[in-house]
């Protein structure tokens, strides 16, 4: 039997799988950093979510690419399992970001994928990730596969994209990177993604990064949401001619 899925139907369940992916990767190296602590995360998908019957068959592959995930973590300087964890493991770590956060303590704030939209057609999406103790965030990582390091690959990835919309393109170029700010340090740093064999080591081309210096409205970039879903776009349209932009 060739069991045929709609593409809508095929994001979906590849959303649910890296949200869930994702969630118990971070989870679990969290879980490992502070074995004295417990560890509050608050993120997207709820683990009873997976015992619905038509998500159920997901575990397999979430457990397959979990394992994946964390043999590669000794890359980053941090400890991988002595062996792979099994699918009770992994419904264990996942259920460790059900927690409610509040208002005191420490939590961890996880959107293990931010841009729903850009995952789907590999396009740009970040796993973002917060500190946030007593109400406060204190620190802020954002890992963007999708991001290059340089203003022109940017460019490149979009004209690439658009060619492997009508064909099969392999982009060989490496991409992606990871954004990371802590309160207090006056500074925020840009670095590359660790690619193919090599290993992390500080500060592995990390870069300083700050927001723009120009003061005049006029002169600035204004972004927003392409997707109308995501934006008044008559609202931001009368703000920026307000505010002076072309």
């Amino acid at each position: 039997m060739v069991l045929r899925l709609s593409y809508p139907l095929i994001s979906v369940l590849s959303k649910h799988l890296t949200d869930w992916s994702v969630q118990a990767v971070v989870s679990w190296l969290l879980a490992e950093s502070f074995q004295d602590q417990n560890v509050s995360i608050v993120a997207e998908e709820d683990i009873q979510a997976l015992s619905k019957a038509e998500l159920s068959d997901l575990l397999a592959p979430i457990t397959k690419t979990v394992n994946e995930s964390l043999a590669k973590a000794p890359k980053y300087g941090l400890r991988s399992p002595k062996k792979p964890l099994g699918a009770s493991e992994v419904l264990e770590a996942i259920s460790r970001c059900n927690s409610a956060g509040g208002r005191t303590g420490r939590h961890w704030v996880l959107d293990p994928v931010d841009g729903t939209l850009g995952f789907v057609r590999g396009d740009q999406y970040a796993v973002a990730l917060a500190l946030i103790e007593d109400g406060k965030v204190m620190m802020g990582v954002l890992g963007c596969p999708n991001y290059p390091m340089k203003n022109g690959w940017l460019n490149h990835h979009r004209h690439r994209y658009n060619e492997s919309m009508s064909s099969t393109v392999t982009d060989t170029r490496d991409k992606g990177c990871v954004i990371y700010a802590q309160k207090g340090s006056g500074k925020a740093w840009m670095q590359p993604l660790v690619h193919k064999n090599k290993t992390f080591e500080w500060p592995n081309s990390a870069k300083q990064i700050k927001v723009s210096s120009i003061d005049d409205p006029g002169l600035a970039t204004f972004c927003e949401p392409v997707e109308k879903a995501n934006s008044n776009h008559s609202f931001t349209a009368g703000v920026t001619h307000s505010m002076g932009f072309n």
